[in-house]
């Protein structure tokens, strides 16, 4: 990898950026910042390494072999905003605009231009397919249809469950196809009862989605929707020593909540014992006439 500048004019340039491969450039502010993230994962990380899987990775995705998310060197990317920003970006090859003189150059600049545009115009057209998906993926978990006992249709609802920021730990996984998914070891506070049985520290895997990403980030409560027709796996430690409970979605919920509505309860009593109210204050306090005998007293008092 080389920092280059194309063009005849490189005062028009909008960032800095750098040459993966005669063919393809990115910003150089990309690839530091898939070093840094790589690096936490293994020190070892070359700036070639980087490189190098970008460009493959920018190679198939132009190809339309591989999808929007993927995961350079170990750290997950999005591919559409990064085709519609500009931050990678195919032209043509670099020589062309040594041995074309002005013309090749303008030719070349304006291929350039024309590819941001493409890129720009597929990129909003690929999130708008993913905000279609997930519309549709959300109006087809929240509005399933159940038969009701008297001939009627009612909408099936789904259970909401809420945990606490610092009890959901995302990583990534990646599947047969090489794709790479968002999901989630969501733990289970302790004292929280299911149908009289602790099920505190057990833990349940779930697939994450961009708003549960969003909600991390922010340090807000993550909120799952859970198939109430299908029990919830629940586990505990690993290999032999792994412990499975199964429960039903409701009851799970039911129980999260009310363990919330408890801590949050208990949570105030400590704030009112530690931070008494104005009333409480009041009454403890001695009364005017009470401060004044005290000071009669005081004064008739002779000094010894």
């Amino acid at each position: 990898m080389t920092n280059r500048l194309f063009g005849a004019v490189p005062d028009e340039l909008a960032m800095p950026f750098c040459a993966l491969s005669p063919t393809i450039s990115c910003s150089t502010a990309l690839v530091a910042l898939v070093l840094r993230h790589a690096r936490e994962k293994d020190p070892r990380t070359r700036t070639t390494d980087v490189a190098r899987e970008l460009a493959r990775t920018w190679a198939l995705f132009v190809a339309g072999k591989s999808g929007n998310r993927v995961s350079v060197c170990g750290v997950p990317l999005r591919m559409f905003p990064l085709k519609e920003k500009g931050s990678i970006w195919s032209h043509a090859p670099v020589h062309a605009t040594t041995s074309g003189g002005a013309k090749s150059s303008e030719r070349t600049r304006e291929a350039r231009v024309t590819t941001k545009a493409a890129a720009r115009a597929l990129g909003r057209a690929g999130r708008t397919r993913e905000r279609k998906a997930d519309m549709e993926k959300d109006e087809q978990s929240t509005t399933q249809q159940a038969q009701a006992p008297g001939g009627e249709e009612k909408q099936a609802r789904w259970p909401r469950v809420k945990f606490p920021n610092t009890f959901v730990h995302p990583y990534e996984m990646t599947d047969k196809s090489g794709k790479a998914w968002q999901k989630a070891i969501c733990t289970i506070p302790d004292d929280v009862k299911v149908n009289g049985v602790d099920v505190g520290g057990f833990s349940l895997d779930y697939f994450l989605r961009d708003f549960h990403m969003e909600q991390k980030t922010l340090g807000k409560p993550i909120i799952l929707a859970l198939d109430p027709k299908e029990p919830v796996t629940l586990f505990k430690g690993r290999d032999d020593e792994r412990v499975e409970r199964k429960v039903m979605a409701w009851d799970l919920t039911k129980a999260m909540a009310k363990h919330a509505r408890e801590f949050k309860a208990q949570r105030q009593a400590e704030r009112e014992k530690k931070n008494p109210s104005l009333d409480e204050d009041a009454s403890r306090a001695p009364s005017h006439g009470h401060q004044r005998q005290e000071r009669e007293h005081m004064r008739n008092d002779p000094v010894r």
